[in-house]
């Protein structure tokens, strides 16, 4: 899967141009998303405390119809990359949620950054919470 990653982020970092911006932010153990407009593909980068073990991350139900759901998790740096987008190049929900954390233990998890994309795989600024 690290392999397909680099393969499937690509469009995302295909442009520079600036679209509608999107925040990204924490609320509690998911990780959510608000846009003017929809965007094709999020990246998220997540971090936690050294308290918590992550057992697994589910997509969230406002982003079901999408059809690439992925992570690649490194429990030793206690970080993980996420992306969510769709190979039929289905837009994402304007808002919901993009996918949840299963933890266990005690600390906090961070949103560490986020890309995004548009429809024409322009970057989309990109605010995180």
């Amino acid at each position: 899967m690290r392999q397909l990653l680099p393969i499937l982020l690509l469009p995302l970092a295909c442009s520079t141009e600036s679209a509608t911006p999107v925040t990204v932010q924490l609320s509690g153990h998911a990780v959510t998303f608000e846009a003017a407009t929809p965007v094709r593909g999020v990246q998220v980068d997540i971090g936690w405390d050294t308290g918590l073990t992550i057992a697994e991350i589910h997509p969230g139900t406002d982003v079901a119809q999408m059809n690439v759901v992925r992570f690649a998790k490194n429990d030793e740096k206690r970080t993980a990359r996420v992306l969510v987008t769709d190979s039929r190049k289905l837009a994402l929900p304007s808002s919901g949620t993009l996918f949840e954390v299963e933890a266990t233990g005690t600390g906090a998890i961070r949103v560490i950054s986020a890309l995004a994309a548009d429809a024409r795989a322009a970057s989309v600024e990109v605010t995180t919470h």
